[in-house]
This record gives C-alpha cells, structure tokens and sequence, in this order.
C-alpha cells in the first residue's frame, strides 16, 4: 500500500506532472446526478439530460421557454456574465419551465478570471447569493474553459506557477462555501474546451488538489467536447486513474455545450448578416446532433448534453462582443430548423427508453 506522498508523486509521474504536496485519504458521496423531472431511473432508461446553452435573460423569454417545451427538453444551461463589483440582486434568472433542470453558469472573457484571493472570495460570495432567493436552483457551474488559449481563462497567473492550479483553487473555495451553504447544491466544472493531452493536465492538475485537500472537489465533471470525438472513454480511464484512492469518487460526465454551425438557407437570409464559409448543411447539422447526442447517451458515464444555442444569433462572424453563432435549433424568426426537429426525436427517445445504442458509444 502506497503512503499519501507516494501516491501523490505516482500520480504526477504517470500523468507526465510534478507536483508538491501530500494527499489526505478520506471518504466522501457523490450528490445523485439526476434531478431534472421524470429522470428518475426505470428498467430499460437512463437518467439522461439534454438541454440548451443560452443567456439566463433569454431563459425568461416567453418564446425560448415555448420552444424548450416543443422540443422535449429536460434541462436549461443559463448563463450570467459576472465583474468585480457585480451585484448579485442584478442578476436575471427564473425558474424554468416544470420539469427541467435550470443550471446556472457564470462566467466572463479571462480579464475578469477570478485568479486572486480576493476575487475568488467575490465571485463564490456572488455565486451563493444568487442561489439565496432560488432553491429551485442548485446545480453551479464554477467559470468556463479554464486553460490554454481559452477566451474565458488567462494563459499566466501570477499568483501561480500554473494557471490550471488557479482554477482549482477557485472550485475548491466555491465547492466548500456552497456546499456549506446549501446541502443540496451540485458543483460543477471544469467545462474544458480541450485537446485531450491538455485535458489530461488539468485533471491532474484538479486530482492533485484533491489529494492534498483530502475532500472532494466537484460534483458533475464538465466538459466541452469539442474535438474529443470518440475520446470520452480515454477522458473516463483518465479520470479513474489520477482519482483512485482519493476522497472524490468518479463524477458523472455531463457535455456542457457542444454544436456546429450550419449554413442558413437563401429563404432565410435576410434574417443573418455577413456569412460564415466554414458552416455546413442544415442537414449535416441535424446528422450532427443525431450522431453526438446519440453517442452521449450511448456512454457510460455520460449522463448529459447540451446544445450551444436555442436560436441563432443573426450576426455570422464577430461584431463587437458578439462572435455570432449559428448552433441554435431554431432561426432568429423563432421558426424551428431540421435540426430542433432531431433534437426533439432524440429527446422523444430518450424520456421512453427507445434509443438504440448498438454500436454508438463515444
């Protein structure tokens, strides 16, 4: 049996690391991963979420809330930009329609990167009063795409020598101080956009912490798949390995946004401005989310996904802030694409257990 730091320096030398610090071994539960109305588990189902990335604001709106219900969906991913100073009563999310699972998500570009002490403290304080008024929302997203090259993360902390290591402490003070709060509160993270070799590092970068915190870290391991096609079950090994005989046991997989972008047709437009010559088909977007969503459920571990944007956005390449998206399921003019259509038959399939799996694990 291996002693605390010879567990911890076995860890950083199989995932290519050197660390410093002594794990502590404890025993800790994982929260149950599916919450969300008629998710509860029966023979031949499995608790399985599929939902939607969107601004919180827009969760509100009486047409996104219309289209979430067309389509079946049982989960809402809402997003809140957060600052230094932001006051949490600012903050604009409702409670989303029965029977969906709301996740908060609150983010910024990496400027605004809580990596200081003192922001740190803000941004979890913030984070906990806006769950306060809202105990119908419990499942927290701590940041987005902490890493290299991230539109959300900064390539250098200078109160780190890696900058991974500053995301970990933010998910551990956030994780401690809602869990002390709230009983029933998920934390989820680290929403990664990364190849797999630098997804390896930040797990053991997260795995390393948790040894040497002695307690858990996170709740729902989140990542955005983006280029990890037919890689989830390394991702899984990957995760088994650097959190053996740690106090965090192996969280469920959610994919916290994926999508493509598709071309729209000549009908449509005068709804979009400039264009976009990477996009694909409206077909190959429904394919797309057939085959990803599929392989998703089809994976075990797996236990959610959702698709970056109800609605597209009308703007096809960057205009100020906006980077201008095409991966919603429906047009600007609210009017469904073929690829809400694929959604709502992989939702159909999913709540009554009729979705094939032969041959399509990730």
């Amino acid at each position: 049996m291996l002693g605390p730091a010879a567990k911890a320096a076995a860890l950083s030398v199989s995932l290519g690391l050197t660390f410093a610090g002594s794990p502590t071994i404890a025993q800790a539960a994982i929260t149950p991963s599916a919450r969300a109305e008629g998710s509860r588990e029966q023979p031949g189902f499995k608790r399985f979420l599929l939902g939607v990335v969107d601004d919180s604001a827009d969760l509100s709106d009486a047409q996104h809330r219309a289209a979430v219900a067309r389509a079946g969906l049982n989960a809402v991913r809402g997003v809140v930009h957060w600052w230094p100073g932001r006051e949490p009563w600012t903050v604009r999310f409702d409670a989303p329609p029965r029977g969906v699972l709301p996740v908060l998500s609150v983010l910024a570009p990496a400027s605004y990167a809580p990596v200081t002490a003192e922001d740190r403290r803000e941004y979890c304080n913030f984070l906990t009063e806006v769950l306060r008024p809202r105990p119908w929302l419990r499942d927290v997203m701590i940041w987005n795409e902490p890493g290299p090259r991230s539109y959300f993360w900064p390539d250098r902390v200078y109160e780190e020598d890696n900058p991974l290591t500053a995301y970990a402490h933010l998910l551990s003070h956030c994780y401690d101080q809602l869990h002390a709060a709230y009983s029933d509160v998920r934390i989820i993270g680290p929403a990664a956009h990364l190849p797999l070799r630098e997804l390896r590092l930040l797990i053991a970068a997260l795995a390393n912490h948790i040894h040497e915190r002695g307690k858990p870290l996170l709740d729902i391991f989140a990542v955005n798949p983006y280029g990890l096609a037919g890689q989830t079950r390394n991702v899984i090994k990957i995760l088994r390995w650097a959190l053996r005989e740690s106090p965090q046991q192996i969280p469920p997989i959610w994919y916290t946004e994926h999508g493509i972008q598709s071309r729209p047709p000549a009908h449509k437009l005068p709804l979009y401005r400039g264009d976009d010559p990477k996009a694909v088909t409206e077909a190959a977007q429904a394919l797309f989310i057939k085959k990803h969503v599929t392989a998703a459920y089809c994976t075990p571990g797996v236990e959610g996904y959702f698709n970056f944007l109800m609605r597209d956005e009308p703007n096809q390449r960057w205009e100020g802030d906006s980077a201008g998206f095409q991966t919603g399921l429906l047009y600007p003019d609210w009017m469904p694409k073929p690829a809400f259509t694929t959604m709502r038959s992989m939702a159909s399939q999913i709540r009554t257990g009729n979705l094939t799996c032969s041959g399509s694990s990730d």
